[in-house]
């Protein structure tokens, strides 16, 4: 699984830059994104593991 880690980020500077950005609004944004940079970090740690493994044998 590929993630665009800009795309994310350029998303979240639009939410917060919009004037709609209610501080709930923008407590449920920031629990998604630690949950999405969770799942970056878990499919690098995949990655690297199944490189390393394909690396050394």
């Amino acid at each position: 699984m590929l993630l665009n880690p800009e795309e994310l980020f350029l998303q979240l500077s639009f939410f917060m830059n919009s004037s709609q950005a209610s501080p709930k609004r923008l407590e449920v944004i920031s629990e998604a994104y630690q949950s999405t940079t969770k799942l970056i970090v878990r499919s690098f740690s995949t990655e690297l593991a199944e490189f390393s493994t394909g690396f050394w044998t």
